[in-house]
């Protein structure tokens, strides 16, 4: 037998996951059989959840938070939470947990305090100019670009260039006047687009010219 045999757990939640193993078919099988005769008897397994969440509305009046009440009635915190966002029915077996936790104050693990004072920290000290999100090289992000950067220490550490004095000028010859461009410019050829600011050829066909006379009379 192989070890993801030995591992395979049959229940209801892996048939429906899509396992076709006979075993997790016999438990969707048994699963809905004793919910078909709980409902022919009148019996159900969820109820409204008012009464859950007003207990937990009392805890929290008294100083809990959703994390101590999840953990003292021994459920998730995801599910404390599900029921606090106006959920319309809960299980049985989740409004049984939550009811079972007596109203008092609230225990006294310091794994969750009021995050008031943890917000208004950090808010202080984004607003003074630290960053929201920080990481390893943000010191290095923070210095200015002349202390970072080579190109800046080059461009501003460069001597200016030498300029040549009125003694050597008179040696050296002048530099040729560049070539001046011709007044007219050839006629575009043909199929080639005007150039810009030019007007298109017409296309209006001429007139015919006179007929030349061919004698005298």
């Amino acid at each position: 037998m192989s070890t993801a045999t030995e591992t395979h757990k049959p229940s209801r939640g892996c048939y429906q996951r899509g396992c076709q193993r006979p075993e997790c078919a016999r438990k969707n099988y048994e699963y809905m059989s004793r919910l078909r005769l709980d409902h022919h008897r009148g019996q159900r397994r969820r109820c409204n959840a008012a009464q859950t969440r007003h207990h937990i509305e009392r805890l929290i009046a008294a100083g809990w938070n959703q994390a101590q009440v999840a953990r003292a009635a021994g459920l998730a915190h995801r599910t404390v939470g599900t029921v606090m966002r106006n959920a319309s029915n809960v299980s049985n077996r989740t409004a049984l947990a939550i009811l079972s936790v007596p109203i008092g104050p609230a225990p006294g693990d310091t794994r969750d305090v009021d995050a008031t004072g943890t917000v208004r920290r950090v808010r202080a000290l984004v607003a003074i100019g630290h960053p929201s999100h920080t990481s390893p090289n943000a010191s290095r992000s923070t210095q200015p670009l002349s202390a970072t950067s080579p190109a800046a220490n080059s461009s501003t550490s460069a001597p200016p260039p030498p300029t040549p004095s009125p003694s050597n000028t008179g040696n050296c010859a002048a530099p040729p006047a560049p070539a001046s461009e011709p007044a007219t410019r050839p006629a575009a050829r043909a199929g080639t687009a005007p150039s810009p600011g030019t007007a298109p050829p017409s296309t209006t066909p001429r007139p015919n010219p006179r007929p030349r006379r061919t004698s005298w009379s």
